[in-house]
């Protein structure tokens, strides 16, 4: 199963063919952990539920590495996001056989708030939070990468990148994150 999936993440506008397996009823049967996140409402800052935002958070990527046309995204996002032929040299490298760089960064995208069902609450003044989602959504990308057989070297990759992908807005901002 870790080959399929490598290759339809390798292909470009892979999202599209995630949404294609999800309507197929494979998606899930592969990776069921993310159904819990179908129809789960985010705070207002993001648009989709946690499902869909994590197959969009896959097209942003592809985007911003310059691999295909995102619907949401313009020439002013491209010009603020740096990009150069070392990155794309890195993005290419190979991680283990059949992975490269690129291909695991798109995993940690769909990964990344794998646990946000989990761990969803909402205070008192009706604000919706999910504290801890980040360490326990690496905790579950783990272990599905370990069902699925990925390298040790992939998946500590890829749950670093789940664990850690609040740090750039936790630098920003002073808020605490949700």
């Amino acid at each position: 199963m870790r080959e399929e999936l490598l290759k339809v993440v390798n292909l470009p506008n892979s999202a599209h063919y995630l949404y294609y397996l999800d309507e197929l009823g494979l998606l899930l049967a592969l990776v069921p952990e993310l159904a819990e996140g179908k129809g789960v409402e985010q705070p207002r800052l993001h648009y989709w539920d946690v499902f869909d935002h994590s197959l969009q958070t896959v097209a942003a990527i592809e985007f911003l590495i310059r691999e295909h046309d995102w619907e949401y995204g313009n020439e002013e996002i491209l010009t603020d996001a740096p990009w150069s032929q070392g990155i794309k040299e890195h993005l290419a490298q190979e991680v283990s056989s059949g992975s490269a760089h690129k291909t695991l960064l798109k995993l940690g995208g769909l990964f990344h708030d794998i646990a946000k069902p989990r761990t969803k609450s909402v205070d008192n003044t009706d604000r919706t939070h999910f504290y801890g989602h980040a360490k326990e959504g690496a905790d579950v990308t783990t272990a599905i990468l370990e069902r699925l057989r990925f390298s040790n070297r992939e998946i500590n990759l890829v749950e670093s990148l789940v664990y850690h992908h609040l740090r750039p807005m936790q630098m920003s901002d002073k808020e605490m994150p949700t």
